[in-house]
C-alpha cells in the first residue's frame, strides 16, 4: 500500500516538474515609449529630503529642550 502511494506521488511530482520544463516563457515587456518612461522622482526626492532635514532639526531641538 505504501509503495503504491509513493509511486503515485513520485509520478505526480515528475509530471509537475516536466510541465515547467516544457512550458513557454513569458513574453517580453512592451517597449518604453515615449522615451522618458521612468517614474518622475526628482521633485519628490527633493521634497522628501527637505522634509527629513526639517524633521531631524525638530527632533534635535526637542531633545535639546528636554535636557536643558
Amino acid at each position: 500500500m505504501k509503495s503504491n502511494i509513493l509511486k503515485g506521488l513520485s509520478f505526480l511530482f515528475a509530471l509537475g516538474i516536466s510541465s515547467d520544463v516544457f512550458s513557454q516563457g513569458s513574453p517580453p515587456p512592451p517597449p518604453c515609449w515615449p522615451p522618458p518612461c521612468s517614474v518622475p522622482v526628482n521633485s519628490g526626492i527633493i521634497v522628501l529630503v527637505i522634509a527629513g532635514f526639517v524633521y531631524g532639526i525638530y527632533i534635535l531641538y526637542k531633545k535639546k529642550n528636554i535636557f536643558s
